[in-house]
């Protein structure tokens, strides 16, 4: 939000900061015309990939539905009801503040264990915390990691640093078919997954991030 860019702005004055990096591109496009004395990265959000399990074959993945976390309300309930309807596993936070998993470990099982994970960014879900802000969180990543299907939205900043869209993109009004269609018949999505898998470990690492950041601190420091 606005109000909150002018705190940090105040924030870095107050410090003299000369460099920042920042996980939302548009942020650091911002602060890098608000503050132009000070360097403004962009360093994306990033994952360990081999901290989670992508070796559960399709047949065996017990969630059909995972929407972790924060919901879109106008997705969710257009699919809530058709899901239960049908019998498929649909798992999302029953009431507000109640975590789906307990622990990281369950976190790590739950995506092994799911076929379809619903992702969209925060602009979509909480505009009101977001404002235009869209940015990719680690459950993109964390969801590539563990080779499921993702349904949902790509933030353009995902979409650039892939080089294509990894995201299946949610066709309004008719979202509860697309899902039978993705459930249905996988094999036409399997190699997107797979293709997401091998890019997340090309460029979606903390193994690249950290690279770019001591490549940023050599540039600044030979200034």
């Amino acid at each position: 939000s606005s109000d909150l860019y002018e705190r940090w702005i105040s924030f870095f004055k107050r410090q003299r900061v000369r460099l920042a990096f920042f996980s939302a591109r548009q942020s650091a496009q911002y602060f890098a015309k608000a503050l132009p004395s000070m360097r403004c990265e962009w360093l994306p959000e990033a994952c360990d990939p081999l901290e989670y399990c992508a070796s559960k074959p399709w047949r065996e993945r017990d969630i059909d539905v995972l929407e972790l976390g924060r919901k879109l309300d106008r997705f969710h309930l257009r699919v809530r009801g058709p899901l239960a309807e049908r019998k498929m596993r649909h798992l999302f936070e029953q009431v507000k503040g109640r975590i789906i998993f307990t622990d990281r470990n369950g976190l790590i099982d739950g995506y092994a264990r799911t076929k379809i994970s619903i992702c969209f960014p925060c602009s979509e879900t909480h505009p009101e915390r977001s404002g235009s802000v869209e940015t990719v969180t680690l459950r993109y990543f964390e969801s590539m990691a563990s080779k499921c299907i993702i349904l949902g939205h790509a933030p353009l900043e995902l979409v650039d640093l892939f080089g294509y869209n990894p995201v299946v993109e949610v066709q309004e009004g008719n979202e509860f078919e697309q899902i039978q269609t993705l459930l249905s018949s996988p094999e036409s999505y399997l190699d997107l997954v797979e293709s997401n898998y091998r890019r997340l470990w090309e460029v979606g690492t903390w193994k690249h991030r950290v690279e770019g950041i001591l490549e940023t601190l050599r540039e600044f420091s030979a200034l």
